[in-house]
C-alpha cells in the first residue's frame, strides 16, 4: 500500500524536467527508491507459498507486528505528505521507512532470528566506530574559524590587512569597522572596504576603517568576533553587511574548519543522527567539491571559461536559495533567531559608543536578468511565485522598525549590472567593478547621513 500511494504520487507530479534529481526533492526521490524495494521485497515474500506462510504465521504469533507495520506505514505516509510528523519525528523518519520496508523481508525469512541479531550486531559496532572517529575529529583534527584568543585573531583576520591597526584609537580618528563575511574580504585590496576607505579619507584623512570579516561566518560568528575584538578597537560606525543569500541563518556551536572547509556542530536531537556529525558535514562537502572540480575540467576540455563553481554547481546553489524568495510560504524559518542577533548587535554597539549600520547586498540572480530566467528555465519553476526582493523588504522593515540606519543595494546594483558585469564568473561575490559600485553607494549614504 505505502508504495503504491507513493509511487501514484511521484508518478503524477507535474514537474516536465527528465532529470529525476531536479524533478524531485532528496526526500522524495529516497522514498521513490525505498518504493521499488519494498514492491520488490513483498513480491519475493508473496511469490513463494513457503516465504508466504512462514510470513503469515509470524505475525499471527506475535499480535503486535502487524500493528507496528501498519503504524510505521501510517505515519511514513503522512509524513511523506505532511510536516506534522517530521516536526516530532524529524530524527527518526528515515527509521521508519526503512522499518516499514524491511519488516516483510526479516519476516519471511527461514532464520530471521540470526540475520536480525548479527543485523543488529553490525549495526551497534558501526555507530560505535562512528561515533570514535567523530571524536577523534572534533578533538584533534578541527580548527577554530572564529578567533578564542588574540594569536587566532592575527593569524585569521588582522594578518591580512595591507597596514597594522593599533587597538588604541589615535586622538581625532574616525573608525569604521567592518564587520561581513566574505563579502567583506573578496577581491583582497580591491574590497569594497579599502575603496570606500580611499573615498572618506578624501574628505577626511582621519578616517579609517578595519575590516574584521572573515568567510564562512554567518551573523552569530560576527556577533562573537565584534565582542571578542572588535569592540577593543573603539569604532564609531559598525558597517555590518548581511548577504540575503545566505545570511538568514543562527546555526548553534562554533565554526570550525578542516583544511579550509567549515563545519558546525549540530544542536538539539538532530546532533545524534550520524548523518549530522561534523565528520559527515565534511565528508559530504569533499563529495561536492570533487563533482564540482569533474565538471570545471569538463568545461575546460570544451573551453568554456571557468568560474568558481562549475555551471551546474553554481544553478544550484542559487536555485536553493530561492527557497527564501518564495511567496506565499512562511517567513525564513530562523528569523526570529536572526533578528535577535541583529538585535543583540545593535545594543552591544550602541553600549560600546557606536552607530551601528546595515548594508544589504543583494544575490547576484536578484541583480542580473539572464541568470534569473536560466535558474527559472532549467528548473522548470513560475517566476510568478517568487518575490525576488522579499529578504530586502523584510530587513529594511526590520531596520525601519528600529531605527537602523540601512543601505539596500538592490537597485543600486540593478541598474548598473542588470545585463551582468559586477560579479565575478560564476562565485555570487562582486568583481573590481561591483566593489566599486558597492563603496561609492555607501559611501554617498554615509555623507547623505552626515556620518561621519
Amino acid at each position: 500500500m505505502v508504495a503504491t500511494l507513493v509511487l501514484y504520487e511521484l508518478a503524477t507530479h507535474t514537474s516536465q524536467t527528465p532529470r529525476i534529481l531536479s524533478r524531485y526533492s532528496i526526500r522524495g526521490f529516497f522514498l521513490l527508491i525505498s518504493s521499488v524495494v519494498a514492491a520488490a521485497l513483498c513480491w519475493w515474500a508473496a511469490i513463494d507459498g513457503e516465504r508466504y506462510q512462514r510470513m503469515w504465521n509470524r505475525a499471527r504469533a506475535l499480535p503486535l507486528t502487524r500493528f507496528i507495520i501498519a503504524v510505521l506505514s501510517v505515519l511514513c505516509v503522512v509524513d511523506f505528505f505532511t510536516d506534522c510528523v517530521q516536526t516530532v519525528l524529524i530524527p527518526f523518519s528515515p527509521i521508519l521507512v526503512v522499518a516499514a520496508f524491511l519488516a516483510p523481508l526479516f519476516l519471511s525469512l527461514r532464520y530471521s532470528h540470526q540475520v536480525l541479531g548479527r543485523t543488529a550486531m553490525v549495526g551497534v559496532a558501526s555507530f560505535i566506530a562512528l561515533v570514535i572517529a567523530e571524536l577523534i575529529f572534533r578533538c584533534f583534527l578541527l580548527q577554530h574559524m572564529v578567533p578564542v584568543t588574540t594569536r587566532d585573531f592575527n593569524t585569521l583576520i588582522s594578518s591580512h590587512w595591507s597596514h597594522p591597526v593599533s587597538v588604541a584609537k589615535p586622538e581625532g580618528a574616525f573608525r569604521i569597522l567592518g564587520l561581513a563575511d566574505s563579502f567583506g574580504t573578496a577581491g583582497g585590496d580591491a574590497n569594497y572596504h579599502y575603496i570606500l576607505e580611499q573615498l572618506l579619507r578624501q574628505d577626511d584623512p582621519h578616517v579609517e576603517i578595519i575590516n574584521i570579516s572573515h568567510p564562512a561566518y554567518d551573523p552569530i560568528d560576527e556577533l562573537t568576533v565584534f565582542r571578542r575584538f572588535g569592540r577593543h578597537y573603539k569604532p564609531d560606525i559598525v558597517l555590518h553587511s548581511f548577504f540575503v543569500g545566505n545570511d538568514f541563518t543562527a546555526r548553534s556551536g562554533d565554526l570550525m574548519s578542516y583544511r579550509g572547509i567549515p563545519v558546525r556542530p549540530c544542536g538539539g536531537l538532530t546532533a545524534l543522527r550520524p548523518n549530522r556529525f561534523m565528520l559527515s558535514q565534511l565528508l559530504r562537502s569533499y563529495r561536492i567539491l570533487l563533482n564540482d572540480l569533474r565538471q570545471k575540467k569538463k568545461e575546460q576540455s570544451l573551453h568554456e571559461p571557468v568560474g568558481s563553481f562549475s555551471s551546474s554547481e553554481f544553478l544550484r546553489l542559487e536555485r536553493d536559495r530561492l527557497v527564501i524568495w518564495r511567496t506565499g510560504s512562511a517567513p525564513m524559518t530562523q528569523w526570529d533567531e536572526v533578528s535577535a542577533i541583529l538585535d543583540t548587535m545593535r545594543k552591544e554597539v550602541s553600549r560600546n559608543g557606536g552607530t551601528y549600520v546595515m548594508v544589504i547586498h543583494p544575490d547576484q540572480f536578484q541583480v542580473e536578468n539572464a541568470l534569473r530566467e536560466k535558474i527559472f528555465s532549467d528548473y522548470h519553476l513560475t517566476p510568478a511565485h517568487y518575490d525576488i526582493e522579499r529578504p530586502q523588504k523584510l530587513l529594511t522593515r526590520y531596520c525601519a522598525s528600529r531605527g537602523i540606519p540601512c543601505i539596500d543595494l538592490l537597485p543600486i546594483m540593478c541598474a548598473s549590472g542588470s545585463n551582468g558585469g559586477l560579479y565575478l564568473l560564476r562565485d555570487t561575490h562582486y568583481n573590481e567593478e561591483g566593489n566599486r559600485i558597492a563603496a561609492r553607494a555607501i559611501y554617498e549614504f554615509l555623507r547623505a547621513k552626515k556620518i561621519p
